[in-house]
């Protein structure tokens, strides 16, 4: 397996990635998984995307949210949701009254949910591009365009993804 110049395989980074953030997914998807009705998988869905919201004190883990949506298949809805209400859209009234009364997030640590929302999905397209249907990459392409905020070299592994697969395919045709 080649080596990165960090010195790590792709597979010990993952290892790594999976410890950091396993434990923090567990029980929403644990608790996801046990739900037998449709309308209660439904409630749940929509508590998450509620959740979403640059207003509310789970912007700081937006990610989070983001990743259990990915894994229960609402990746879509996720995205919708996130480019609605997660980034903060500064109008001139808005700015004016900030001065005046503050910021307007709950806490200063939270300023960066957005952010960080697009950086787990930088993290998901790297480590788990195999995880993505065809409709995932458009619908995570149409978000990274919309979006303000920097993109992570999002497009550019959505590129190489597209490649990989399109590489794969030839190469099966070919055999």
């Amino acid at each position: 397996m080649p080596r990165d110049p960090g010195g790590y395989t792709q597979s010990n980074r993952l290892a790594q990635f999976y410890a950091a953030i396993w434990p923090l997914f567990t029980p929403g998807l644990t608790y996801f998984e046990a739900l037998s009705e449709e309308s209660e998988k439904d409630s749940f869905v929509n508590a998450l995307l509620i959740r979403l919201n640059c207003r509310q004190e789970y912007y700081c883990v937006s990610y989070l949210t983001l990743y259990v949506l990915f894994r229960i298949g609402y990746l879509s809805d996720g995205l919708t949701a996130a480019l609605q209400t997660l980034p903060e859209r500064k109008t001139w009234f808005s700015r004016a009254r900030e001065r005046f009364t503050g910021p307007t997030l709950p806490e200063k640590h939270q300023q960066y949910g957005y952010s960080d929302f697009l950086g787990m999905i930088n993290g998901l397209l790297r480590y788990e591009h195999r995880e993505f249907s065809e409709q995932d990459i458009d619908e995570i392409d149409r978000f990274v365009s919309q979006s303000s905020e920097h993109p992570f070299r999002i497009p550019e592994k959505l590129n190489s993804i597209r490649s990989l697969r399109i590489a794969a395919q030839g190469s099966e045709a070919g055999s």
